[in-house]
């Protein structure tokens, strides 16, 4: 899977932009911040591409069902993540992060 592909996947669920929105979005929304490569390599080349991307949902409210059809499209997708979450008193927002790679 590239990134388009999961940018195209995800926007199947809710509005996901890459980093940032043009316009401002009403909660549930995604957005998809690239974090590094971490490639295998052997015999002194990069063989493997391996991408680290955050994806993070925005919620008004905690909001366990949307969150799960997030976690269901990763399973079906085959994307292990782990999950964190905090709650952004600026943006009066529940912020949900997932950490993935891509390979």
């Amino acid at each position: 899977m590239i990134y388009q592909e999961l940018l195209a996947e995800l926007k199947t669920l809710y509005p996901t932009a890459y980093r940032k929105f043009k316009e401002p979005q009403s909660p549930p929304f995604i957005l998809i911040v690239y974090r590094y490569n971490n490639d295998f390599m052997a015999d002194n080349i990069n063989y493997v591409g391996v991408e680290y991307f955050n994806v993070e949902l925005y919620t008004k409210k905690w909001n366990p069902p949307v969150e799960k059809e997030i976690e269901n499209l990763f399973k079906s997708l085959g994307i292990a993540y782990q999950k964190s979450q905090e709650f952004l008193d600026d943006e009066d927002l529940y912020q949900t992060v997932y950490e993935i790679s891509i390979i």
